[in-house]
């Protein structure tokens, strides 16, 4: 990867910043476009690129009319019945990609290497790995939190960890608990087990990682003012099953960790 465009999802950009990115994105001369999302934003900013080869994902709707022109090339995956990577990994593959699956694989492989001085730059040594909780507590709506903390966790990490600070604390963790929120899927990307809550939606097959290291409680939810419905023993047992089925690194011992959503208990 030479180069990544970070581009502003929430809020959503305006007409204006769209022209700019139209221009931009013109201004690279791309040779081959791969739009895996379909969306309409980035399915016209595709377009814009005017690269010779446009690949694009068709939408669950079918797109509006117009959308199959925008691409020279149209890839297709059901939507809702099964995780997002799995989707956009048999996209790639239409298009004539291996996308990161062993020879005659039949799922994608997630490689990655972290550096454990991350680790140690937020404070958990070598000892500590393998020994703590990590908890997300945190969304970007409240309709799928649950009620706070009351007890004060190991360490707190009030928005100070970047993206790989918080995938190296999620790496050597004992248990990772959170709800549907990005945490979740860096513990699936670094094979750390993982205990989550969802209130449930019709997207909800999309975020949920298919593994044994893995459990996801759902419930309707109740008001948005935060997630209700989710039986504190249940929680429990499904934590219990993770840490004794699943040992990382060390027996855990302790309990603590939070990243603006992120929060570390020692074990």
């Amino acid at each position: 990867v030479d180069r990544v465009w970070p581009y502003p999802n929430a809020p959503k950009a305006d007409f204006g910043e769209n022209l700019r990115w139209a221009r931009a994105l013109r201004r690279e001369r791309f040779d081959c476009l791969i739009n895996t999302t379909g969306s309409d934003r980035s399915s016209l900013l595709s377009w814009a690129t005017r690269a010779r080869l446009r690949i694009g994902r068709r939408p669950a709707d079918g797109g509006p009319p117009g959308w199959r022109w925008l691409f020279t090339r149209v890839v297709e995956s059901p939507y809702y019945l099964e995780p997002m990577y799995l989707q956009k990994w048999r996209c790639l593959r239409q298009a004539g990609f291996g996308a990161g699956a062993a020879a005659g694989g039949d799922a994608p492989e997630f490689h990655v290497t972290i550096d454990p001085a991350l680790r140690r730059d937020a404070g958990i040594g070598a000892d500590d790995e393998g020994r703590y909780i990590h908890i997300s507590p945190f969304t970007t709506a409240d309709a799928r939190e649950l009620p706070r903390l009351r007890e004060p966790p190991w360490k707190v990490y009030a928005g100070t960890l970047d993206v790989t600070g918080l995938a190296a604390l999620i790496e050597t963790c004992a248990l990772n608990l959170s709800g549907d929120t990005g945490s979740l899927h860096l513990a699936m990307m670094t094979q750390a087990p993982a205990a989550a809550w969802f209130r449930a939606h019709k997207g909800q097959n999309e975020w949920i990682p298919l593994a044994p290291q893995y459990r996801v409680l759902i419930v309707e939810g109740g008001a948005p003012d935060s997630l209700h419905g989710i039986a504190t023993d249940a929680l429990l047992a499904a934590a219990a099953e993770l840490l004794h089925g699943y040992p990382r690194r060390n027996s855990p011992s302790r309990c603590g960790a939070h990243a603006a959503g992120a929060s570390s208990v020692k074990l």
